[in-house]
């Protein structure tokens, strides 16, 4: 159907929010933290998923080496190995896993949000191998630019986070010092929301 057809997105204004939550899973998170050790469902609190599950691809073509799901704790049986941790805030979570011998991105949202000066961006993330050279990045792919993806570092993301501790953070607000070259951006809409490891 996928060749057929176009993506089109639901995520448009300024604001859009998601915890991954897929509207079940064998426990509830609040976060980060179990608050209901039961399996659960509620279509009415489930997050808009992404768009794409999971287009992936890496900077060289080469192989990938990282693999993408969603993370439902410690109670389920996952599609591969990986240490689990659930959900921030519902029952799930994204979760990415495997060796970063190459770049990899990870597409996520089509959108048509608005930004503007007063933008920011706000992830909470859980690091559970040590402190290495790697860096997450949030990758922006704007209308009037389709073929070119604008990223953001995510300060400290190859710092490992004890067990149990997620790591919250503003790291992108359009007058911070880092982004004043994407200043002139101040009216643009986002197309495409996706992650770099």
């Amino acid at each position: 159907m996928a060749a057929f057809i176009s993506e089109r997105s639901v995520i448009d204004g300024a604001n859009f929010y998601t915890n991954f939550n897929t509207g079940h899973g064998m426990q509830y998170f609040t976060n980060g933290k179990v608050s209901n050790d039961n399996q659960w469902q509620n279509i009415n609190i489930q997050d808009i998923l992404p768009t794409w599950q999971w287009w992936s691809e890496t900077a060289d073509n080469s192989d990938e080496t990282l693999r993408f799901d969603f993370d439902y704790g410690t109670k389920y049986n996952p599609a591969f190995e990986l240490n689990q941790v659930g959900g921030y805030d519902g029952g799930s979570s994204l979760v990415a896993k495997g060796p970063l011998s190459v770049e990899h991105f990870l597409r996520l949202y089509k959108t048509k949000m608005d930004v503007n000066a007063n933008s920011k961006l706000d992830i909470t993330y859980y690091k559970s191998t040590a402190d290495d050279a790697s860096e997450m990045k949030v990758g922006l792919i704007f209308e009037d630019a389709p073929e070119t993806v604008e990223y953001v570092t995510v300060p400290d993301s190859g710092k490992n986070r004890p067990t149990g501790q997620v790591h919250s953070l503003t790291f992108l607000h359009m007058q911070a010092e880092h982004w004043q070259h994407l200043v002139w951006h101040l009216i643009r809409t986002v197309k495409t929301l996706q992650i770099i490891r």
